[in-house]
């Protein structure tokens, strides 16, 4: 309990729990509360008690390898058919995942997990020829996604793990934070927003993965623009509420009065009734600046710790574990920079359980380096 990690998701539950009472709408924000406790007993909880034994650790992760193994080959036979076309992306991923970006961020935060277990399975073992497979199926998987946000994570991931190892992910994170306030603070100042309005005729959704590219380069992707028009609503409504937000679960039914006409898009009716696009925004409109701080925070310190935890290790095997866990957080969380996926079961289990795995690994660290002194030193 006090792990620093520990501490700051305890902080964030009790914040919560004050925005719950002071909601807009009492009602839906007690069933958030409910979920967020539905989460966190069972994934966050449970395993800092279960993954204590490394078996079921180990085979955690085999099953959960298994059956994405299985669902993965499933969507892309099934998407070979259609000729891996962009436009038919949706159909083959049902009835396992609600959309592509859902299907695509899963895989992309699986893959660093499956690059750990290759490197702690024996060299053309049958394990390492199944996961060796597997890691090649999931990156053809996360390819054909066509999720731009899973792409993204899995270079992140990589990106990460190189930083962890030379001792520079906690500064990349912080510049990281740095470049972001800034883009904000430049476009807010004098309305510069305004500048980059979309033209409501030229934002469509590409038939083609080359046409969707390019709209996405050029500012005339649907999605993208739908962004702008949800982050600008979000953040308009801070300035009402920075404190308490309107309530968890409360952004779709306050945040249209808040919209700028001029970024309307074709789909901004909403009628999947989706949120901000953005989990930082999230906690801003829903929890106010508190939430928001306590999740910029978490992120810091999860690559913070886990950076000066992976230089103290010394058994090869948790380093490996740890930089797996390391590159699959980092990865959830530039798909969750354009998505609010902490608030989906698939997503959010393996963000809660990848924690739990780095407490306990830097808990073990800690109880094992006196017995390793006291070892050193006794006349025995």
């Amino acid at each position: 309990l006090r792990h620093p990690l520990v501490l700051i998701i305890l902080a964030s539950f009790l914040w919560m729990c004050v925005t719950v009472i002071y909601s807009e709408n009492p009602a839906l924000s007690s069933k958030y509360l409910v979920k967020r406790i539905w989460y966190l007993v069972p994934f966050f909880a449970w395993p800092l008690l279960l993954f204590t034994d490394r078996k079921i650790l180990i085979r955690s992760y085999q099953w959960m390898f298994g059956i994405l193994f299985v669902i993965v080959s499933l969507v892309l036979i099934r998407f070979s058919a259609k000729g891996f076309r962009f436009e038919e992306v949706h159909d083959p991923i049902q009835p396992f995942f609600i959309n592509h970006v859902m299907y695509g961020s899963m895989i992309s935060c699986f893959i660093p997990l499956t690059a750990g277990a290759l490197f702690l399975s024996r060299k053309l073992s049958m394990q390492w020829l199944v996961t060796f497979a597997g890691l090649g199926l999931f990156i053809l998987g996360v390819y054909f996604s066509y999720s731009r946000a899973a792409w993204m994570g899995v270079i992140f991931a990589a990106g990460a793990v190189l930083f962890v190892r030379y001792k520079l992910m906690h500064q990349a994170m912080l510049l990281f934070y740095a470049l972001v306030l800034t883009a904000i603070l430049w476009l807010s100042q004098n309305n510069h927003y305004l500048d980059f309005k979309p033209k409501f005729e030229k934002t469509i959704m590409h038939e083609s993965l080359e046409d969707h590219i390019m709209a996405t380069i050029q500012g005339t992707d649907i999605s993208s623009a739908e962004r702008y028009y949800r982050w600008i609503a979000a953040i308009r409504m801070s300035q009402d509420r920075p404190i308490l937000g309107v309530g968890p679960n409360n952004f779709y039914d306050f945040y249209k009065a808040y919209t700028i006409t001029s970024f309307r898009t074709w789909v901004s009716r909403n009628f999947e009734r989706s949120t901000t696009h953005n989990y930082f925004l999230f906690m801003l409109v829903e929890q106010g600046y508190p939430a928001l701080i306590l999740y910029a925070l978490l992120i810091w310190a999860i690559f913070f710790y886990g950076q000066r935890l992976y230089h103290r290790l010394k058994s090869r095997q948790d380093r490996i574990i740890l930089l797996a866990v390391l590159g699959m957080l980092a990865s959830l969380f530039i798909n969750n920079f354009f998505s609010e996926l902490l608030e989906t079961d698939k997503i959010g289990s393996l963000f809660l359980m990848g924690l739990a795995v780095l407490v306990l690994l830097d808990r073990q660290n800690k109880k094992s380096a006196p017995d390793k002194f006291a070892a050193k030193t006794s006349p025995g």
